[in-house]
């Protein structure tokens, strides 16, 4: 969940706020059995590093709790009078070097 996925209505809808884009959604009890999906600490990093929890980025199956965290993110993001989060603008040499410092920065 990140700014960019909100968007407001128009003309007499112009009051609600939409939640947009469902890629990386996923169902969380498994259909058939109805049980919690299993935990996963083996996942490759997905979505935007900035908004991502601190379970993403340690590699840990994605869930609603983190959805909650990168909301919190979001928040944050949207109450700071410049528009930023402390981790951001950060310059690496990796992709990888860069999401562990941005982990790092979040931890503390």
């Amino acid at each position: 969940i990140k700014p960019d996925n909100f968007t407001m209505g128009i003309n007499s809808k112009c009051q609600n706020v939409y939640l947009i884009d469902f890629g990386l959604s996923k169902y969380y009890l498994n259909k058939k059995t109805r049980q919690h999906i299993e935990y996963n600490d083996n996942k490759h990093f997905l979505g935007t590093i900035r908004y991502a929890s601190l379970r993403t980025h340690a590699g840990i199956e994605q869930s609603r709790r983190d959805d909650l965290e990168s909301f919190a993110y979001t928040l944050i993001y949207l109450a700071r009078s410049n528009k930023s989060l402390p981790w951001q603008g950060i310059k690496c040499n990796t992709k990888r070097e860069k999401q562990e410092k941005i982990y790092e920065i979040k931890l503390h």
